[in-house]
Parts: structure tokens; sequence; C-alpha cells
């Protein structure tokens, strides 16, 4: 008799834990919309940004050209970036101490092999931040010149 109401006492007991996990599943699930609408919202702010900036600048023609190809970037980055997690992850690369020359370049090879897609990805990203940049710089220089 004692082991029937023990047995039900921690059926109640995993009831109730079950339902406050529930809940507090529930409320992770509602937080994660919240934030995956307001990411959406910032995400769209900032192409119409993108878009006044641009026609401003370079003429009603050239904005829906320009905010969509940098839609098309955001959509081939965030596709390699799925596609980099659906790999099985790679094996440690061996320490470099003690290897031969021919080893290490062999190693080095293999990497850019695995990771191609990422590191031009960066390399373009990171010429098209620093391009602009430097655009800017003489553009703000011929400026001066001419006043």
């Amino acid at each position: 008799m004692l082991d029937l109401a023990l047995s039900l006492l921690t059926r109640v007991l995993a009831i109730e834990q079950a339902k406050r996990s529930v809940a507090r599943g529930a409320l992770a699930a509602l937080a994660i919309f919240v934030a995956a609408v307001c990411v959406f919202a910032a995400f769209a702010c900032a192409c119409a940004a993108l878009w006044i900036f641009v026609d401003h600048r370079l003429g009603p023609v050239a904005a829906p050209l320009i905010v969509a190809a940098a839609l098309i970037c955001v959509a081939l980055i965030v596709l390699a970036a799925a596609g980099l997690m659906r790999r099985r992850p790679s094996s440690r690369l061996p320490s470099v101490a003690g290897m031969s020359p021919e080893a290490i370049a062999s190693s080095l090879f293999a990497l850019w092999r695995e990771h191609k897609t990422v590191l031009l990805l960066g390399t373009a990203l990171a010429g098209l931040l620093l391009g602009g940049s430097r655009s800017r710089r003489s553009r703000a220089r011929r400026g001066r010149s001419e006043r």
C-alpha cells in the first residue's frame, strides 16, 4: 500500500513539473517569436534606409537595384552559414610543431578547400567595407579642396 501511495505521489509531482516545463517552453517560444519579428522589422528598416540613401545620391533607378544586390548578398551569406552548420565538424588540426613544410602546405590547402566560400565572402565583405570608407574620405577631401 505504501508503494502505491509513493508511486502516485511521484506521478503527481512529475505531472506538476511537466506543466511548469510546458509553460516555460511556451514563454520561450513566444519570446523567440517576438525577437524574430523585431529582427525582421530592423532588417526592413535598414533596407528602407539604404534605399533612401542610394535614391538621394544615385537616382530612383539605381536604388532598387542596389537594395536587391544587398539582399542577395545577405541571402548568400545566410545560405553559406546554413551550409556550414549542416556539415559535420572537421577533425582537429594537427600541431604545426614537427611538421614538414610540405605537410603544412597540404593542411593549409585542405583548409582552403573546406572553407573557400566563407573566406571569399569575408574577403568580399571586407573589401566593400574598406572601399566604402575610402571613397567617402576622398569625396570629403575633394569637397574641401574645391572650397
